[in-house]
């Protein structure tokens, strides 16, 4: 997931400064049909998260995208309607958690709000209020 468009520094620090300490984030998702696993697959470029606190492994680099130049990091949607709307109707949507502290811009992809985090914090795949779609 590339971002296509970032807001000015002083919007996007604006918006990163009245995100709660905790956010409430929406990923599509795919699972595996294993009930041992803990892991969640992205449906776009093969990303694997497991449950419970992830740490983007890219945090020190930059993106270079379409001009724009943001730090690397996991792409989460602020509504759970753009989660849905991504990527066909592959996948699960799911709930997940960022801390604002992690938050490392704020931007949009394919017209969908999203932030960019260099942590963010995965539900248990057995969790079924966790999934929203």
């Amino acid at each position: 997931m590339c971002l296509d468009f970032r807001y000015d520094r002083k919007t996007e620090k604006a918006m990163i400064a009245k995100l709660p300490k905790t956010k409430t984030v929406y990923k599509k998702v795919l699972t595996r049909a294993n009930q041992y696993s803990r892991k969640y697959y992205s449906p776009c470029r093969g990303g694997v998260y497991t449950t419970g606190v992830n740490v983007s492994s890219a945090s020190e680099k930059h993106v270079w995208f379409k001009r724009l130049n943001y730090p690397a990091g996991f792409h989460s949607f602020l509504s759970v309607e753009n989660a849905r709307n991504w990527w066909g109707t592959d996948g699960t949507t799911i709930k997940c958690k960022v801390k604002k502290e992690d938050v490392v811009t704020i931007g949009r992809q394919n017209g969908r709000e999203v932030i960019v985090s260099k942590k963010i914090t995965m539900p248990d795949p057995k969790d079924k209020s966790a999934v929203v779609a």
